[in-house]
């Protein structure tokens, strides 16, 4: 409580942290604008006081429930469930009950999700959408289901509609990659990716391998795609024994995320061919099995339990009275090098990239 029995408020926050109440408020509409340092003197005044802005209250007012509904197009992924952790943290903050939804990438799934947090009249709504969708749908879904949107990993500015997202620059996560493989004298590498009709950034993280090649003078033919059947561990062992074939051709894979990755090590394993001595092995995402695997696994790390986090920062801004027209956080990823893509001989102890972790917002 503030002083006495009044509830806490914003200025209370304010003087309990040693910042200004503008500062309070940038730190739910724009982050990007407020120092870490700052920020977690933010969350440790908000933990003591026990503050939580009026977000819920508001919605309430408009007719709306304190709702917030959560589709993840894959929640078997533990990528997403970190995503997801983000967002019920956040969202509890601020008063806000999520109600999470997986589409298991169906489409079909998604429209049912959708329609139903319609009729619940959720305050908002952060998607992972299945797919390339169009910018146009779900600006179409925005008026006439009456809630406000972000879409998580997915950018929100296409065809003119700007919807405010939330992601990872995964361009230069594959770019790092490419620098690294590179640097370890792989010069021909595979990159696995899940089905064209899913949405896993693999276009994306291509770009980015390719572009670290371009820049080395290197024949464009000297990268080869496969495409798994999924994006799971039995996914990554098929493509893996698949790849095998191709053998001794590709110095190097990268897998678009870990799941993959992983799979394609038991299968190389099954055959005996040694990573990193035959092949370099590199994953996305940095989940916990990377540690664990032998060797560890070389992969991109992406914040996910912030990326859930600053989704709903997104949200609450969009649910203030003034918010952005437009907003984006884009996240930095960052190469973590282990035994993987070690050269022989040598010994691949976990090291951290120079990749860190960057933001903007756009109005």
């Amino acid at each position: 409580m503030g002083d006495g029995d009044r509830p806490v408020t914003i200025s209370h926050v304010a003087r309990a942290a040693g910042v200004s109440v503008g500062t309070i408020s940038n730190y739910l509409n724009r982050p990007d604008l407020v120092a870490e340092s700052t920020r977690a003197r933010i969350e440790a005044a908000i933990a003591q006081l026990g503050w939580m802005p009026n977000v819920a209250v508001r919605a309430l007012r408009r007719g709306q429930s304190a709702l917030v509904g959560l589709v993840l197009s894959d929640l078997s992924n533990p990528f997403f469930t970190d995503v997801a952790q983000g967002v019920e943290q956040a969202a509890s903050e601020a008063g806000l009950t999520v109600i999470l939804c997986n589409s298991d990438n169906s489409p079909k799934r998604e429209e049912q999700h959708l329609a139903t947090l319609g009729e619940y009249r959720a305050a908002g709504i952060l998607i992972t959408p299945v797919g390339a969708v169009p910018a146009e749908h779900y600006v179409e879904l925005l008026r006439r289901l009456g809630s406000k949107l972000v879409l998580l990993a997915r950018p929100g500015r296409r065809g003119g509609m700007q919807i405010p997202w939330v992601g990872v620059d995964d361009v230069h996560g594959g770019r790092v990659v490419g620098e690294h493989l590179l640097a370890t004298g792989r010069e021909r590498v595979c990159f696995v990716h899940g089905p064209t009709h899913t949405n896993d950034h693999s276009p994306e993280r291509l770009e980015g391998l390719r572009l670290a090649w371009e820049a080395r003078g290197l024949p464009a033919d000297w990268i080869s795609s496969l495409e798994a059947q999924g994006l799971h561990l039995h996914d990554g062992v098929e493509a893996g024994r698949r790849l095998i074939s191709a053998l001794p051709g590709p110095t190097a894979v990268f897998a678009a995320n870990d799941l993959l990755a992983v799979g394609v090590l038991q299968a190389l394993h099954e055959v005996g061919v040694r990573v990193p001595d035959d092949v370099a092995l590199v994953g996305y995402d940095d989940l916990e099995l990377a540690h664990v695997v032998s060797p560890p696994l070389t992969s991109v790390r992406q914040p996910r339990v912030e990326v859930g986090r600053s989704a709903v920062r997104l949200l609450l801004s969009a649910l203030t009275e003034a918010p952005a027209d437009h907003a984006e956080i884009i996240f930095t990823p960052q190469l973590i090098v282990r035994g993987s893509t070690a050269r022989r001989g040598v010994a691949g102890p976990e090291s951290r990239g120079s990749g860190r972790r960057g933001s903007r917002q756009s109005g």
